[in-house]
């Protein structure tokens, strides 16, 4: 018998930030302290196991792939508020 999948308590928030109609970016800051900014809903995916997630930033920036694990906080980007993706 296959094994019930289980979500990291983070990745059912990432899902609703990434499907929120009309979409509003937000920013995951990480336990090392990065922090990333997911301007759009198809800059960000989440793998079929629900413990990582790709980020594709702006084109020059590439992307980067992230363990859930290391996320301590998730925020809508305020209007103006827009702090650098790096520390």
């Amino acid at each position: 018998m296959a094994k019930k999948k289980r979500e990291l308590g983070v990745t059912p928030e990432l899902r609703k930030f990434m499907h929120a109609a009309p979409f509003v970016p937000f920013r995951i800051k990480t336990t090392d302290g990065d922090t990333f900014t997911v301007d759009h809903s198809d800059f960000v995916m989440i793998s079929p196991r629900g413990d990582t997630a790709g980020l594709y930033a702006r084109e020059e920036e590439g992307h980067r792939v992230l363990n859930l694990r290391q996320v301590v906080s998730m925020e809508l980007v305020r209007h103006g508020s827009r702090k650098s993706d790096r520390r």
